[in-house]
């Protein structure tokens, strides 16, 4: 190693003011993510399902067992993430998922101070203390702390602990550091192992203790987990594939592709637009300056191979918790390469260097700063209360299929399944194909989810009526009772019984009470609202606009409508809603011609004082992206206006 990095401590760590003062600032930053994250928590801003997954396999460990529902089997099939075994008792102590986003918290924060001990002794206290602040804001790091949960990322904290040690050569450290770290995940171990090279090359040959421990350590590990363990496991559970970490480079299948095929489609990955972007982003803040220490790069070698090379596209950009684990080595080198480049260029020219990399890295990052505020903005919105009531309503045993956005919330049981099964019908991990779900008793889904509309609104038409068809018969095959629905939020149960109207109904013939021979509102050629009423809320919910609808289909469409709302008074728009017709799982491709639909739709809106308000419908197309012209009597207009009276006898249209 390089600088005064040779000497030797007597102790782990030694501390002065700078040091603590640094410390300060990190528990400082420690409580900001604390507090920011548990907001994000608490309001169901968990928006995939990684930190449901890795919360139900820990809560089931802290039970004894290694199943998880959401992976629909051993959790350890899919990586060597044996660190949950650590962290179970803490998961007991504690059983909520937000003690996995806690330890995520600590690994990155503690792990930027071992940093700033590093930069320390390599080029003094004001230095590493600027370093590890621009490590603490590096784009990869925000949104990785923003994202989900993966165990990958308490390896932030033992590989920097890993290269401190080695720095200060305190052995014992150094191999307690690695066998955490080896705990992780495979990739994590081949980590470890790399550490042996970079000694090997560095280092007396002589000292052969320290060549062998990370040796063992991280390459015994790695094939002990990736060629015995795994496949032992996934055999157990007969699934296809041997290994899930093989498999991001290789088809391993016994039906796989071909050699030549595999190799191609590396090159075809390596050299996708997508990848050299990642590769810019990863190395343009610090431009040449890591390639000065390419032995330090080359601890993370197997790091930017699986990222290089893997087909997963969330391994090519920034905005998963991927290139946190990566950009780890990169200040490792440049701060190494400081080193050197401050031993070579004069104190003029070394501090002019110091300012231009500092500006260009100041650039960098505020151009993500907006995809960052974006991504926070989504975390809260008004129906946040709702989301929290509908989850109260649910036994804490029950089982429970779910949405993305209430998974992490719902993770302390066995039976929890992810909505994105059913409409894939694929389960993700198993490969069981078709998805079979089992018997559950509740389902608390978003109808406005996200995922969902990208599926159906960006797929090919035989898909998009696939994951039509899957979760229409969820909807229609199952004894569901209408709980509560707050527009697209919806709690539904097998086993209580409601008074609530369901959130839709179909027919062959005209509903009852309703004339059907009255002309309607025409929508294009493809459907006719036949019937629309605002009923009275009922007592004790006052801020719920209750809605009827009653649709004719009049010809079969590939497009989704959604029924824009706007309620006002006095020309002024105190709420704005678009509702696409018919909860997603009975939207306008799903009729067939002829067929009638009632749909019941609760709007939730501000407290309001009593009088006359007006509420404006139109019809848009999801797809066009356009409002649809409406027709009536021979006239064509864009939208209708109805009163609605608060807190008195609304009229019907």
């Amino acid at each position: 190693m390089t600088g005064p990095a040779a000497n030797s401590s007597s102790k782990l760590f030694s501390c002065d003011r700078s040091d603590v003062l640094t410390l300060v600032w990190c528990v400082g930053l420690f409580f900001i993510w604390l507090n920011l994250l548990l907001i994000k928590f608490l309001y169901f801003g968990y928006y995939d399902w990684d930190l449901a997954m890795y919360a139900q396999a820990t809560w089931a460990l802290s039970h004894g067992s290694t199943h998880a529902s959401l992976f629909g089997t051993n959790f350890l099939t899919n990586h060597a993430e044996y660190i949950s075994f650590f962290l179970t008792p803490f998961y007991r102590l504690f059983p909520s998922a937000f003690t996995l986003v806690v330890f995520k918290i600590l690994s990155f924060v503690s792990g930027s101070f071992i940093f700033y001990l590093i930069a320390k002794k390599l080029l003094g206290w004001r230095t590493g203390f600027l370093f590890m602040v621009l490590y603490q804001i590096h784009p990869a790091n925000l949104f990785m702390m923003i994202y989900e949960f993966h165990f990958e990322n308490l390896a932030i904290l033992f590989i920097f602990l890993m290269y401190y040690f080695l720095l200060n050569r305190r052995f014992i450290p150094f191999l307690v550091s690695s066998f955490f770290a080896t705990l992780i995940k495979e990739n994590i171990s081949l980590v470890v192992f790399m550490f042996s090279l970079l000694i090997l090359f560095k280092r007396d040959p002589k000292e052969k203790i320290w060549t062998l421990g990370p040796l063992i350590l991280g390459g015994g590990m790695f094939v002990l987990s990736v060629f015995l363990i795994t496949p032992y496991l996934r055999h157990a559970e007969k699934l296809a594939d041997a290994n899930s970490y093989l498999y991001l480079y290789w088809n391993t299948s016994p039906q796989g592709a071909s050699w030549i095929h595999n190799a191609w489609n590396l090159w075809d990955t390596f050299t996708a637009p997508l990848n050299r972007q990642y590769m810019w982003n990863l190395f343009s803040p610090f431009h040449i300056i890591p390639f000065f220490s390419p032995a330090t790069l080359l601890l993370g070698a197997p790091i930017f191979l699986q990222h290089f090379l893997a087909s997963s596209f969330t391994m090519h950009t920034m905005y998963y918790h991927y290139a946190a684990t990566a950009i780890i080595f990169i200040f490792l080198a440049t701060a190494q390469s400081l080193v050197k480049l401050k031993e070579y260029l004069r104190p003029l020219f070394y501090s002019f260097f110091i300012m231009i990399t500092l500006t260009g890295y100041g650039l960098f990052v505020k151009g993500f700063l907006p995809e960052f505020e974006k991504r926070i903005e989504r975390w809260t919105d008004r129906l946040d209360p709702v989301r929290q009531n509908f989850f109260d309503q649910i036994p804490k045993n029950a089982s429970a299929l779910a949405s993305f956005d209430f998974l992490d919330r719902l993770a302390n049981r066995k039976g929890l399944y992810s909505l994105h099964n059913v409409w894939l019908n694929h389960a993700t991990f198993t490969g069981q194909s078709p998805f079979v779900l089992p018997p559950v008793s509740y389902a608390l889904i978003d109808w406005h989810c996200p995922w969902l509309w990208k599926d159906l609104l960006n797929s090919e038409r035989k898909l998009t009526f696939s994951y039509l068809s899957q979760i229409h018969n969820l909807y229609f095959t199952r004894p569901w009772q209408t709980v509560d629905a707050v527009e697209e939020i919806t709690l539904l149960s097998t086993t209580v019984k409601s008074p609530q109207a369901p959130l839709v109904e179909n027919s062959r013939s005209p509903f009852p009470g309703i004339n059907s021979a009255k002309s309607g509102i025409e929508i294009g050629t493809t459907a006719k609202l036949i019937h629309f009423e605002i009923k009275t809320p009922a007592a004790g919910r006052e801020n719920i606009l209750p809605m009827v609808f009653i649709w004719q289909s009049q010809k079969p469409t590939d497009d989704f409508l959604s029924v824009e709302l706007k309620l006002s008074k006095d020309k002024k728009i105190i709420l704005q809603k678009g509702h696409p017709v018919g909860y997603a799982f009975n939207a306008n491709p799903s009729w067939t011609e002829g067929q009638y639909i009632k749909e019941y739709y609760n709007l939730l809106i501000p407290t309001l004082a009593p009088g006359e308000y007006t509420l404006n419908v139109s019809i848009f197309n999801i797809n066009k992206r356009t409002f649809e012209q409406l027709h009536i009597h021979d006239k064509t207009f864009d939208s209708f206006n109805t009163k609605v009276c608060i807190q008195c006898a609304p009229p019907n249209l």
